[in-house]
């Protein structure tokens, strides 16, 4: 606690969850494996004898299901892929430009996908306000 070193921060674009495509996008100076373990974690039913650390050690043992090339600021990035098929749902993790990086994706297409870095993050703070908003009625 308390050096309040930035460790991962993360920008969401798309829809609001379970309505519509989405994308989550962080960077992270932890191992972006074990960050997207734990998203993946947090997505995954835990069986009754387990716990959510026994959980998240064994996402952390899960090999990924493939691995996908995705553009960064017009460099391409391998990262590696884990899927959930029949949910439309995906994390991919990997480096870029000396840190980690981890998505995770619904209705999304890994294939397609573009990245470029934001150096002004005021509107999507302005987007993510008037969402919360609507989210309670206007208050």
């Amino acid at each position: 606690m308390g050096n309040d070193r930035l460790v991962t921060v993360g920008l969401a674009h798309g829809a609001p969850e379970g309505t519509g495509p989405r994308l989550h996008v962080a960077t992270t100076v932890r191992d972006p494996r074990s960050v997207a373990a734990s998203l993946r974690s947090a997505s995954t039913p835990k069986t009754r004898e387990e716990s959510d650390a026994a959980r998240r050690r064994r996402m952390l043992e899960v090999d990924p299901d493939d691995a996908v090339t995705i553009h960064v600021d017009g460099a391409g990035v391998h990262l590696d892929l884990w899927h959930i098929m029949d949910q439309d749902l995906w994390w991919a993790a990997g480096h870029h430009d000396g840190h980690g990086l981890v998505l995770e994706a619904h209705l999304a297409s890994a294939t397609d996908l573009g990245l470029h870095r934001v150096h002004d993050l005021e509107s999507y703070l302005d987007g993510r306000r008037t969402h919360l908003r609507e989210l309670r009625g206007g208050i």
